[in-house]
């Protein structure tokens, strides 16, 4: 070390001089302990002469789809769904003006599946995906690391659901079912056999998140109502899907809906027979429906936790 270096760190010894030296003989002398023994150095403060003490930082500010009103968003996607319900209506339904003699496909199709209606859902997905998991990343290491935990795991789960949604791999598995198996798997359609599986493992991560981390969310009274209303919807939706196939659900649901409330009109799209017709009432504009609210419910619920987080609202500070 060189001298002048090594003059300086003796200096700053404790009894070495200097004014450390200086500092525990103005203790002593004033009755105080000295700098010896089990005496515990302040380590938030930095040593007199090296900038006094450091200033709390300011937490990171709250992105602007974090500070939204989860009743405004719930409203404007009613609003949306009941738009589309009604130009439905309007046009396969009632045929106000003709219209649907002058488009190449019925109006359901344009709005409902792979459409308008579900493409929305999975932009919503997409943002609860993202919004869960920063919440997951900025909640780590805080007194709420349970919440953290909580939406970490459910950012993962629903990502997966996401990729199912908009890419529809339940039909691959399916069909490779039929293929080795027949239509037939002991005694039950070989969609249900397949299906009913694999929703089950898509529902294992936001189920592992709600039951074993759920009470940190429901801390945040706000929250609650949506994470009630997003478990049931989806779990409607999951469990429907799963047995639309058995005893032909979907297609005697469908023709019970379309002659009782649209007195049979409802139109097979090209080359799609009736019965087909009818499994997509159920398939199209009612599941996309509550799928749709579903993830509005999910997001609704981020937004009032975050809310609730902002204002020191929540209930317990659970771990």
């Amino acid at each position: 070390m060189p001298r002048q270096l090594e003059h300086h760190a003796d200096s700053e010894l404790p009894g070495q001089g200097g004014h450390l030296e200086a500092a525990s003989d103005t203790e002593a002398a004033a009755g105080q302990p000295t700098g010896t023994g089990d005496q515990t150095m302040d380590l938030t403060t930095p040593p007199s002469g090296l900038g006094g003490p450091t200033a709390t930082p300011e937490p990171a500010p709250w992105p602007w789809l974090l500070r939204l009103r989860p009743g405004l968003l719930l409203v404007a996607v009613a609003a949306f769904v009941l738009t589309a319900w009604l130009v439905f209506l309007a046009v396969d339904i009632i045929d106000v003006g003709g219209i649907s003699d002058r488009i190449p496909m019925p109006m359901w199709t344009y709005l409902f599946n792979d459409h308008v209606v579900e493409v929305t859902q999975w932009i919503m997905l997409a943002v609860v995906v993202a919004l869960s998991g920063y919440l997951g990343g900025r909640l780590a290491g805080t007194v709420h690391r349970g919440a953290s935990s909580f939406f970490f795991i459910l950012a993962i789960g629903l990502g997966l659901m996401l990729v199912e949604e908009a890419g529809d791999i339940r039909h691959g598995i399916s069909g490779a079912v039929r293929l080795h198996f027949g239509a037939d798997v002991l005694g039950l359609p070989y969609q249900m056999v397949s299906d009913v599986p694999y929703f089950a493992a898509l529902a294992v991560l936001p189920l592992y998140a709600v039951i074993r981390y759920g009470r940190h969310a429901w801390a945040s009274v706000s929250a609650r109502p949506y994470l009630v209303a997003a478990v049931g919807l989806y779990g409607l939706a999951a469990i429907s899907s799963g047995l639309r196939h058995l005893g032909s659900l979907y297609v005697n649901l469908g023709s019970v809906i379309d002659r009782a409330f649209f007195g049979g009109r409802f139109p097979p799209a090209p080359g799609m027979t009736q019965d087909r017709a009818h499994y997509f009432v159920v398939d199209g504009p009612i599941e996309e429906s509550v799928e749709l609210f579903a993830v509005t419910c999910m997001l609704a619920m981020v937004l009032a936790f975050v809310a609730d987080l902002r204002a020191g609202r929540l209930a317990t500070q659970l771990r």
